[in-house]
């Protein structure tokens, strides 16, 4: 029997350096996600105080926290996560971005309708101080605007 879209088989890896507020931020949108993933891994690369003893316990109960010392860089971080994953799936998200309800449905809605063997989901540049979503034409440097293009062509992978 298929799978359906709600008892999918996704681990989620979350590669951090520091910034214990987002990887918190990060990791609240994993939790409210419909279908919920199995496992959810935080990479600690090296952060000058261990992740592990700045997250929320109620984080903590979560997911797993893996070390690496000395830090070695977003993509052998990305590694250690996946060596630790188990399911069919492994959705990557970066510490400092976050999935709004129902991302993870909707990604794996696409790739069941496709046939995907992988999918890389689009995302959005959000720029605002007062809490309030605001978007604006100019981006700031260093913002990726063409995903494909960085990742594919400028050895972002």
């Amino acid at each position: 029997m298929a799978e359906s879209v709600d008892d999918e088989n996704i681990d989620v890896v979350i590669p951090a350096r520091g910034r214990a507020d987002l990887v918190e931020r990060a990791l609240g949108g994993v939790l409210s996600q419909t279908p919920a993933p199995r496992n959810i891994f935080v990479i600690d690369d090296g952060s000058t105080v261990p992740l592990a003893s700045c997250l929320n316990s109620g984080f903590l109960e979560r997911c797993r926290v893996i070390r690496c010392d000395p830090g070695q860089g977003g993509g052998a971080a990305r590694n250690v996560g996946i060596e630790a994953c188990s399911s069919e799936w492994i959705a990557f998200l970066d510490s400092d971005d976050w999935w709004q309800p129902r991302h993870l449905h909707s990604v794996m809605s696409c790739a069941r309708a496709f046939e995907a063997d992988g999918i890389v989901g689009a995302y959005r540049a959000v720029f605002g101080g007062s809490g309030d979503l605001v978007y604006r034409s100019g981006v700031p440097s260093g913002v990726v605007t063409d995903f494909a293009e960085y990742m594919f062509v400028g050895g972002g992978l």
